[in-house]
């Protein structure tokens, strides 16, 4: 949107650092567990840059997929170790790690459902004619004061 005497302060593109040159700092805060977006956008850097990098395994995003192996597999340990201690692995650890790479840790959860004593659950659909709709409609009408 422009005002008659210019452009407003809204039309001023965003500018970006290059990415590489804050590779290590992006690498720092995901291994210090910040997620991905927000350590490139605190930098500066736009994200979709480094993940585009990522996934041309670009020599220069090594120090960040290093970063992100790091930080799972410090997340593992702690989700192992809370185990073993008997707290789910729904921790904050597991659900980070799904979160990151819910491929390798996402838990798929089943749901069965059973009908009386563990047989099949019976679902009945009744389709009313037009002689019931009428009469639900009449006796509608009728609660309602004729209208």
């Amino acid at each position: 949107m422009s005002r008659p005497d210019g452009p407003t302060s809204r039309t001023k593109p965003r500018t970006w650092n290059r990415w590489q040159d804050h590779a290590q700092a992006i690498a720092a805060h995901i291994e210090g567990g910040s997620p991905f977006e927000p350590a490139c956008v605190l930098e500066g850097v736009s994200f979709e840059a480094v993940r585009d990098a990522l996934a041309r395994q670009d020599p220069d995003a090594d120090c960040i997929a290093r970063a992100r192996a790091s930080l799972e597999i410090q997340l593992a340990r702690e989700a192992r170790e809370h185990a073993r201690n008997g707290t789910p692995l729904a921790s904050s650890a597991g659900w980070m790690l799904e979160r990151i790479a819910p491929k390798r840790w996402h838990l798929p959860s089943k749901v069965e459902v059973s009908g009386p004593e563990g047989g099949p659950v019976v679902s009945e659909q009744k389709i009313a004619t037009e002689a019931e709709l009428m009469a639900r409609l009449e006796a509608l009408r009728a609660k309602l004061g004729g209208a």
